[in-house]
């Protein structure tokens, strides 16, 4: 898929807390509610009950992707993964040990598993010092 397509290859991409291990529906549902209760989250950023049917199928979707295998395709060189210290739930201790030991760059920030401002400053800081170098 992205090995055939050179200049994919040669961009930089940066990878905000992915799922690394293969889950299954359930594992995953178990792993969220922890997230709900133990995180804690707003209730104004809960999914409407009428949204649940769309938001079931995506979850289904985001289950098949193989973020490692895409992350294979890829030059090392050319990739970042950026994980919240404190996310136990999605991109946990595990998978940040299993990009390390496969020989990806691992940027751990303070954050849990939803994107903040010091995810964002960590994005912006790598974005500038690859356009530094360019």
């Amino acid at each position: 898929m992205l090995a055939h397509n050179s200049s994919v290859k040669m961009g930089k991409f940066i990878f905000i807390n992915p799922q690394i291990r293969k889950r299954n529906l359930l594992s995953l549902l178990v792993s969220w509610i922890k997230f709900f209760f133990l995180e804690g989250i707003e209730w104004k950023k809960i999914t409407p009950i009428r949204s649940w049917p769309f938001g079931m199928k995506r979850l289904l979707e985001i289950l098949k992707v193989d973020a490692l295998g895409i992350m294979s395709e890829l030059p090392k060189e050319n990739l970042v993964v950026i994980k919240g210290k404190n996310d136990n739930y999605f991109c946990d201790r595990e998978s940040a040990e299993i990009l390390k030991y496969n020989g990806y760059t691992v940027i751990e920030v303070d954050a849990d598993h939803d994107w903040n401002e010091n995810i964002a400053k960590t994005v912006a800081s790598y974005i500038n010092s690859v356009e530094s170098i360019n």
